[in-house]
Order: structure tokens, then sequence, then C-alpha cells
């Protein structure tokens, strides 16, 4: 989700201790334009907003992934091989671990690869240790890294303790609410 502070201090961090204060390109998620085009959490004015937009909300994850690895290798003036790699884990997913099964953790055509594929979360967490780079609040307020998902495990600690990205959430989904207000009703009444 495009300019959550949490993610930008992040991702400066990350600038300065891995890459020498080379800015870390970003774009958005693939779902996110999924989540619009799907009309996830609009009102009726947002919906109609965003079907005027004309947004394509069909590309594929692997379109997604190859197109914004082919943009970076135009703009930065990398080798046409460059490949992106992701922190997916096969062991995230019943699914995840099927698709490396099946595509394996290179992937040419859709110009990525999965270094840590086959990493427990005790290997990840042992390698982030070794390396004395620190892990981002996403840790702490999810156990994990955002990654996407416009849902309680998200959005619950965003609203409780990120007022600022919250409002900017409710700006791009207005009825995030809804969510926040399911889980606290029907999950921690229960």
């Amino acid at each position: 989700m495009p300019g959550l502070t949490f993610v930008e201090e992040s991702l400066e961090y990350y600038s300065k201790v891995l890459f020498n204060g080379r800015r870390v390109i970003k774009f958005p998620e693939q779902a996110f334009f999924k989540w619009l085009g799907r009309h996830h959490f609009q009102t009726p004015h947002t919906a109609a907003i965003i079907d005027a937009a004309d947004l394509d909300t069909t590309i594929s994850i692997y379109e997604w992934w190859r197109d914004t690895t082919k943009w970076t290798i135009e703009q930065e003036k990398l080798p046409e091989t460059t490949l992106a790699a992701t922190g997916v884990r096969a062991r995230d997913s019943p699914y995840r671990w099927l698709n490396v099964k099946k595509n394996g953790a290179t992937r040419v055509n859709a110009k990525n690869w999965l270094p840590i594929w086959n990493y427990t979360l005790a290997d990840v967490e042992a390698a982030i240790q070794r390396s004395g780079v620190k892990l981002p609040l996403d840790y702490r307020l999810f156990g994990r890294s955002f990654g996407g998902g416009v849902d309680a495990r998200f959005l619950v600690p965003i609203k409780r303790h990120l007022p600022e990205d919250w409002e900017k959430i409710c700006n791009w989904f207005p009825l995030a609410e809804l969510e926040v207000w399911k889980y606290e009703r029907w999950v921690e009444k229960a």
C-alpha cells in the first residue's frame, strides 16, 4: 500500500544499512490493484471512481514480477539476465510449497528467484541475527512482514499503534473499519 510511514522508514533503514544509501525501488503490491478492482472495502462512491479509472486488475503475480523487474533493469541499466530475489518461503503455505515444487526456486520467465525457499522460520531468524540487521516494525506488530493483506491480521495492529498509517489505509479502503469491527466483536469478545 503506497505511502505507509512504517514501510517507508524500514526501506530507508535498509537502503542505508544494506545498499550504502542507494534507494530501494518500490512498486505497489500486485494484489493492491486486485483489491481495488474487486471493490474491497469500498463505498459505492469510491467503487464508481475505481471503475472510471479502468485499472487492469487481471495481471497475474508472475506478470507483475516479470514487468516490475524488467522496468527496474531498464531504469537501473542492469544486465538483462538480472533476477529479483523474493523472501518467499515454500513453508509459508501449502500453495507456495506446491508452487515451488512445480516451478522451482528460480523462475527465469518470471524474472525472480527464491533464495530462502527452503528455510524454516528458525533459519530466517538465525540468518537475520547473524547479519546484525534489525527486523522492521512489521515483525513486532504482525509477527511477519506486512506484505499486503487488507485483513484483521494487519489492520487491527495498524489501527491501534499507527494512527497516521491507519488514516492512509482508510483513504484507500474506506470501509476497512468493518474488518476491525468484526475482529473486535467476534474474535476478541468470543
